[in-house]
């Protein structure tokens, strides 16, 4: 599995919300020589979980990922990654994530989709 992380980051001039993907050697390296840090809030690092939605799109930690109704936010608890049940979500059960990642699709983040948890959240 490729060890990297998701930056969401918020432009202190514009506050433009992006995502950058950096592979942990690069993040050792320095992330200063990666973006200039003095013009970006650092919103969150979200992990590679290291799975795939059905699209081949990398899942990463607070993503939103949608199957049959059922909606979840990909959150790292008790030791494994989980679907939590997002407030928006038609179904209650939380599928195993390890056997359904790649069944479903990923709909957004909690960072730029929040609506798409609905109003609890």
């Amino acid at each position: 599995m490729e060890k990297k992380r998701r930056y969401v980051l918020k432009n202190k001039t514009t506050g433009k919300i992006e995502i950058k993907i950096y592979f942990i050697e690069q993040i050792e390296k320095g992330l200063h020589k990666l973006f200039d840090i003095e013009n970006y809030d650092i919103i969150s690092r979200d992990l590679f979980t290291g799975k795939q939605d059905k699209y081949c799109k990398d899942i990463y930690e607070c993503d939103i990922w949608e199957r049959d109704g059922f909606i979840g936010i990909v959150l790292f608890k008790y030791s494994t990654w989980i679907f939590e049940k997002a407030p928006s979500s038609k179904f209650y059960q939380y599928p195993s994530f390890y056997s359904n990642a790649k069944y479903g699709i990923l709909i957004g983040d909690i960072h730029k989709n929040p609506e798409l948890l609905g109003d609890k959240y």
